[in-house]
Order: structure tokens, then sequence, then C-alpha cells
């Protein structure tokens, strides 16, 4: 089973990821994914960092590059947000051949659409929730915490629909939205368990979640 979570800015999304992963026994990739995408690249690591879910082109791109210095790398004329985003895809889709995988953003649920194990979760909450709650969780003030907030999401907007031709946090795009304004992290993650138990392909999904995964066939 492959799972991948996407989340607005200020809805605990890599925490309640790393939940789920827990929950139903599935190795966990946020920034632990940037380490493989720079070994099998040889892109460095820092670049990686500078330019993960950034556009291949506009001012995001251009802040990003001006910032690192970078313009391409290893003497490439495509883009090097562009080389970042396709050595995380390779990296995406070879650990999703080879075990059972939960991925938090960068695109998953567009790069593994075409897996019929792959379940899209999109995690999202009001702004002025999220406001509050990274306010509170990184000591800020509210100007800054919003900035913070709108920036982030801006950047992954349009990074998402860059590489994917799609619009982020549209519903088609997943097989299930839910408000973490409305549920503490854990229930999200029992609400999560629930759905996969409950999908269309239960009978062989459900067997993450009652811990009899190896006796599970492939879907």
């Amino acid at each position: 089973m492959i799972v991948t979570l996407d989340y607005q800015c200020g809805c605990d999304g890599p925490e309640i990821g790393k939940a789920l992963a827990d929950r139903l026994d599935l190795a966990f990739y946020d920034k632990e994914l940037l380490k493989q995408a720079a070994k099998e690249s040889g892109i460095d690591i820092r670049v990686i960092e500078t330019f993960d879910e950034t556009p291949a082109s506009g001012p995001l791109y251009a802040v990003a590059a001006y910032s690192s210095g970078v313009v391409n790398y290893a003497g490439e004329s495509q883009p090097i947000a562009e080389q970042v985003y396709l050595a995380e895809y390779h990296v995406m889709q070879r650990l999703a051949d080879e075990r059972p995988c939960l991925f938090v953003g960068r695109c998953a649920d567009h790069v593994l659409q075409d897996r019929l194990d792959c379940l899209r979760f999109f995690v999202y909450a009001p702004l002025k929730f999220r406001i509050d709650h990274v306010a509170r969780r990184q000591d800020l003030n509210e100007r800054a915490a919003e900035k913070l907030v709108q920036d982030t999401d801006r950047r992954r907007k349009a990074y998402y629909h860059f590489f994917s031709g799609k619009k982020w946090g549209h519903i088609e795009n997943y097989h299930l939205c839910i408000d973490s304004s409305r549920q503490e992290s854990g229930d999200i993650v029992e609400t999560l368990c629930s759905y996969i138990k409950s999908s269309h392909a239960a009978e062989t999904l459900c067997a993450y979640v009652d811990g009899s995964r190896a006796e599970s066939p492939a879907v």
C-alpha cells in the first residue's frame, strides 16, 4: 500500500503523516526523501534542500536561484528546480515499488497517480486557525505567522501546478480531504485509518490496519 499526504501550512501534515505511517507500518518519507534524491542524482544535498518544492520558473524560482547562487547544476541547461523534482520523482517511484510507503508533499499524489494501491489524502484548515497554530508552535506574532503561512502555501501551490498541471488542494486530486481544525491530530489518524478500511480496496488495504500486512496480497 502507498499513501500520499499533502497539506496546507499550519495543519501538522508531517506529524499526522508520521503517526499514520507508524500505525500502518509504512516507511515514512518527508525530508528523508531529500537525502535519497541527493545520493541517487549526485546533486548536492544543500541544492536539493534549497529547491525542494520550488517551481522551475517565475519569481519563486528566481528568488531561490539568486539566494543559492545556483542557476543550473553540473553543466545542465535544465532548470535546477526541475532537476530536483525529477530526482525526487525517480526516488518516489523506486521506493513505491520496493516497499509500502507514505510520502508527504512533493507532488507525490501526481507522481504515483497511476498506482492502484495508492491512496491520496489532503489536510486543510481555515486560514485563521492555521495562522494561530503556527504562531503558537513557532512563537511568532500574528503578522509574521500569517506571512509564513501564506508564503509557504503560495510556493506549494505554484510548485504543484507547475509540475502536475493541476490545482493544489482540489478535491478531485485526492481520495479524502480532511479539516484539521475539527479534530486533534490523533483523531485525524483514526479517521484516515477508518477510511482505508472502508475504501474500495478495503479487502486488501485493511490488513495493514489490522496488523496482518504480510498476509495481504499486492493490490
